[in-house]
Formats: structure tokens, sequence, C-alpha cells
């Protein structure tokens, strides 16, 4: 220890100066401002879980005419905003799929919409059974393993005032571009689009072939004729073509039907050979109390 050295001794806190004062008040102001902010902060989530929703396309006031199923599994959506301008939007969506239902489409083409362990499911016949808890197929075939389902679509967003961002991830999805079923689904939300594209002149019951000559059609299984003479002709025809009924019965009421085979100039150049009476396959039609000229 060299005793003519100049001591170094640590800093009294005891007797400090006013710059150390003013420095410690500016930190003590900062904490607090930083603790108001934190403590005054709002924040806003709202969270949506939907397990299973179907929606069920339909023309006819009964059902009659199925279009399409629209079914959802698993739909998971949080979304959280602050008093500090920041937002967070995330979806999730295990399963989404679209089914065209008409009577007329085949199997393989009925998957509009979905994941490929749809597309699979439809071309292989595999059973199964979605779980949205693990996400994992249920077969019942030895020779298929259980595998997982990926997630079809996930979405992030987050929003602040310096930055944004978006994220949209789609796992294996299946589309299938079919113009008549995109038509149809578009005109079931939007009538107005049959006019623009024909097709609700074609399915107008007025512009048929058949009532638009006023042909007679049998729709009951038992028809009874009112007029006293009923003139048939190839322009005019006789139909028993109906889907629920397999035999018909023709009651003329003791009255008269002629049959002739003159038709317009053009229809003839049409055609060769047109019949007087109509009768679907496998169906059978049976005339009672009436005379044939």
């Amino acid at each position: 220890m060299n005793l003519s050295e100049q001591p170094r001794l640590p800093a009294s806190f005891r007797g400090g100066k006013s710059g150390s004062k003013d420095t410690m008040k500016l930190l003590v102001d900062k904490v607090n401002l930083n603790s108001q902010i934190l403590l005054s902060q709002t924040v806003t989530i709202i969270a949506v879980v939907v397990n299973n929703a179907l929606l069920e396309l339909c023309n006819g006031t009964d059902g009659e005419s199925p279009l399409a199923h629209i079914a959802l599994e698993g739909l998971w959506v949080s979304y959280r905003m602050t008093s500090l301008s920041e937002t967070d939007l995330f979806v999730t969506i295990p399963k989404f799929s679209i089914l065209d239902v008409r009577l007329d489409t085949k199997p393989e083409m009925r998957l509009m919409l979905g994941s490929s362990s749809d597309a699979f499911k439809q071309t292989q016949k595999v059973p199964f059974t979605f779980n949205p808890g693990s996400f994992r197929r249920t077969t019942s075939e030895p020779g298929i393993d259980d595998t997982p389902i990926s997630t079809m679509l996930l979405m992030d967003y987050r929003w602040r005032t310096s930055s944004q961002s978006f994220v949209i991830r789609a796992q294996q999805p299946r589309v299938l571009v079919v113009p008549d079923f995109l038509l149809a689904v578009a005109e079931f939300f939007v009538p107005a689009l049959g006019a623009l594209t024909g097709r609700e002149e074609t399915t107008d019951p007025m512009n048929d072939p058949i009532s638009k000559n006023s042909s007679i059609v049998l729709m009951e299984a038992v028809y009874r004729q009112d007029e006293d003479v009923v003139h048939l002709s190839p322009s005019k025809q006789l139909v028993a073509d109906c889907v629920d009924i397999d035999e018909y019965t023709y009651d003329g009421c003791g009255k008269v039907i002629c049959l002739s085979v003159e038709t317009d100039t053009k229809e003839v150049r049409s055609t060769r050979f047109r019949p007087i009476v109509v009768i679907g396959r496998g169906k059978r039609l049976r005339f009672v109390n009436v005379k044939i000229e």
C-alpha cells in the first residue's frame, strides 16, 4: 500500500449531486409512464368455434331437386384488438368441401372443392370419420394405416402501426371446375343470371316442346276425358311417361278420340316418323270406355 497515492473510494450515495437526482427522477417518471400505458391498455378478444356446419342448396319448395352441399368442420376464428391499434386475426379451417349432389352427376365428379383426403376417399371408397380433436382418419381397412389429415386452410393477419403482415396457407386442396355446376349455383343465389345465360328460357316449362304443341301428358294413373272429341296427331300427342307411374288408364267416359296423321310441312321435312301415342319404357297404357276413330 502506497501512502502517498491518492485514495480511490467508491462514490457516496448519501450526498449525491443534483445531476444524479435528475437522472433518477427521469428514470422513475419513465417507469411510471410505461406502467400507466400498460395498465390502461384495453384488449378485446373474440373467439368463434364451429364443429360442424352444413348448407344444403335445393331447387323447388319441397327440395325435390338437390343442387349442392357445402360442409364445414372444425372452424376456429380468433380476433384480438387492443387500444394501441394492434389487431390480430387467426382463421383455421381443417375441412371444407363443396359437393355436387345433382341426380345426374357421376360419383367421381361430385367433389367440387375439398382436400386430397376427400378425393382419395371418393376414388378408393375408404370409409373414415373426421375427428376435430386428433385430425386423423379412422379406417377399417387392414392394409391402410392411420395418417394425419392436413388442415386445409390457415390464415394469419397482424396489423401494427409500424407494420402489417398477412399469411395464408392452403394444404393439398382439390378443385374441380365444372361450368354447368358453377352456373347453377350462381343462378341459385342470383336468379337474374338465368335470363343472361339463357338457362331460364330452356328450363321454362312453357318452352317444353310437348307442352308447346298442346300434347296430352298423363300425370295420374287414371285420366278421364272431358271433351266430347279429342284430336290426336303427331303434332298433338298422348304421352304416358311419368316417373312414378307404371300403369295408366285412359277413361274416355263414352267419348271419342280422333286420330289424324296430318302434320305441318316443316315437321314433315324435319322428321320421317312421329308417333301419336308415346308410352315410356316399362309403362302400360289401357283405354277404357272410349271410341277411337
